[in-house]
């Protein structure tokens, strides 16, 4: 309980840093969205890429 009062105090997250230092593989629940969201958008932007692809050869284009 200090160690979240000081850190409280002084505005740094020193759990996160003791947490970081322990290199034992964590995720919080935020990167667990983000990584999710990322791996929508990279699907997203192949899916794109394709159309693109197929557009440019019905049209022609280079």
């Amino acid at each position: 309980m200090k160690l979240w009062r000081i850190s409280q105090a002084v505005q740094h997250n020193f759990l996160m840093e003791l947490g970081e230092r322990l290199s034992i593989p964590y995720e919080t629940k935020a990167e667990k969205e983000l990584k999710s969201q990322l791996a929508d958008s990279t699907k997203q932007i192949e899916a794109l890429e394709l159309q693109l692809e197929v557009f440019k050869k019905i049209h022609k284009i280079e």
